[in-house]
C-alpha cells in the first residue's frame, strides 16, 4: 500500500510495510537483536504493518496498528518501558492500542493517544512537559488536554506540539527556542502557547532551532547557528519569536536534522543550514543561510534530517546524502555523498527516518 508517512505533514495510514534499519548499532538501536553496525539495510523482525517511524538519540519509537514500540538506549528511561534497560529488539510500550503520534527530545520520548499527550525520560529541563523536572521511566500524561495532534522530533532538551492548530512549547529556552519572545524563563516544564495563531500545520526541530508551517508560510526561531533559521542574515543570530522565511505560501512539509532543515514546496526539496558533510544535498559542502532547491525534481513526498545527513523519498525510491561514517546512508560503504543517491533499486519505499545523533552514531530506519 503506497502512501505518505504520518510524519512531516502527511495523514495517518495503516498496514504500510516491513521495517529496515542501517548504520550504527551501539545500543541496539537497529532493532535486530544485536549491537553490530550495518552498512546495508537489514530487516527488523518479520512484521509487515509498521506505519509510523520516529528516531531519538540512539533509540527508535515506531507504531504498528496503534501499538507503540521502542528499542535502543534506555539509560534515562527514555524507552518508556518502566525501567532503564537497553533493548536491541522492539518492545511494546504498555498495552495501549490507540497511539497516533510519537516524538522525541534528546533524552525524552513523547506520544499522543486519543488526543492526550504523554511524556517520559530524563526530563532535566522539563522537556517531558509533565510540570516538573523528575525522571520518569513510563509515559505520564501532560496536562488534561485531549486535542493534541502532533509533537515535534529532534529537539535538544525542548519540545513543540500542536493542539487544534495552536502551537505550544516547553523545556529548555536558552536560545529562545520556545518562541515566547525572550530567553526567560530559561526552562518551562509545562506547555505554554506560542503566539495566538490557530492555523499551524507542521512542526520540526533541529538542535536549538524550530521551523514550522502555518497557512503555507514557513516560520523559524531559536538558534541561528550556521544559518539554520533560513532568513539570510548572520549565521550566529538567534530569534525568540517566529520570523517568516521568505514570502512563499506553498510550503507543505518541514524536517529538521542536527544543524540543518529541509522543506517541501510543490514537491520541490529545499535545504539550508550546516553543510560540512554535504547533508544539504547541494553537491557541495557550503553552508547556506537561506533555503536553496536541491536538484530539479518536483516529486519529493517525504523528507527527514539526521546528524549531518538527510534522506527522502520520491516515486517510492529512497535517496540518502551527507555524512556516512557509520554506513547510515545505506549505500554499503562509508563514503559521504553531497547530493541525493538512490538506495538500491527498490521502488516500494514508503517511510524513512534519520537519526539526529551527531558524531559517530548515525543510523536510519525505513519501511517498504
Amino acid at each position: 500500500m503506497a502512501g505518505k508517512a504520518r510524519i512531516h505533514g502527511a495523514p495517518p495510514m495503516v498496514l504500510i510495510g516491513s521495517l529496515f534499519s542501517v548504520g550504527n548499532n551501539f545500543s541496539g538501536q537497529l532493532g535486530v537483536g544485536d549491537t553490530t553496525t550495518r552498512y546495508t539495510q537489514v530487516q527488523v523482525g518479520s512484521e509487515a504493518d509498521w506505519d509510523f517511524l520516529e528516531i531519538g538519540r540512539l533509540r527508535c519509537y515506531c507504531l504498528r496498528n496503534g501499538k507503540a514500540f521502542s528499542w535502543g538506549t534506555n539509560f534515562y528511561g527514555q524507552l518508556g518501558l518502566g525501567n532503564t534497560t537497553d533493548r536491541s529488539s522492539p518492545v511494546q510500550i504498555g498495552s495501549a492500542t490507540d497511539w497516533t503520534w510519537l516524538g522525541s527530545t534528546r533524552y525524552c520520548g513523547l506520544g499522543i493517544r486519543a488526543g492526550k499527550l504523554f511524556g517520559w525520560g530524563r526530563n532535566q529541563f522539563g522537556e517531558a512537559g509533565i510540570g516538573n523536572v523528575s525522571q520518569v521511566n513510563s509515559p505520564v500524561q501532560v496536562g488534561a488536554a485531549t486535542d493534541w495532534t502532533r509533537v515535534g522530533r529532534n529537539g535538544t532538551l525542548f519540545a513543540l506540539g500542536l493542539r487544534g492548530g495552536r502551537m505550544f512549547a516547553w523545556g529548555n529556552n536558552d536560545a529562545g527556542q520556545l518562541g515566547i519572545g525572550s530567553t526567560a524563563p530559561s526552562r518551562v516544564s509545562s506547555p505554554v502557547q506560542v503566539g495566538s495563531e490557530t492555523d499551524w500545520t507542521d512542526v520540526a526541530l533541529a538542535g536549538l532551532s524550530c521551523a514550522c508551517i502555518r497557512a503555507g508560510k514557513l516560520f523559524t526561531w531559536g538558534s541561528g547557528f550556521q544559518g539554520m533559521l533560513g532568513i539570510g542574515d548572520s549565521t550566529s543570530s538567534s530569534r525568540s519569536s517566529p520570523v517568516q522565511v521568505g514570502s512563499e505560501t506553498d510550503w507543505t512539509a518541514i524536517a529538521g536534522g542536527n544543524y540543518h532543515f529541509l522543506g517541501l514546496r510543490g514537491g520541490k526539496l529545499f535545504a539550508w543550514g550546516y553543510n560540512l558533510y554535504g547533508g544539504l544535498g547541494l553537491n557541495d559542502v557550503v553552508t547556506r543561510s537561506s533555503p536553496v532547491q536541491v536538484g530539479s525534481a518536483t516529486n519529493w513526498t517525504q523528507i527527514t534530517g539526521g546528524g549531518d545527513y538527510s534522506a527522502g523519498i520520491r516515486e517510492n525510491k529512497l535517496f540518502t546524502w551527507g555524512y556516512n561514517d557509520q554506513g547510515q546512508l545505506g549505500q554499503g560503504n562509508t563514503t559521504p555523498r553531497s547530493s541525493p543517491v538512490q538506495v538500491g533499486s527498490a521502488t516500494n519505499w514508503k517511510l524513512v527516518a534519520a537519526s539526529e545523533s551527531g558524531g559517530s552514531y548515525g543510523f536510519t530506519i525505513a519501511v517498504k
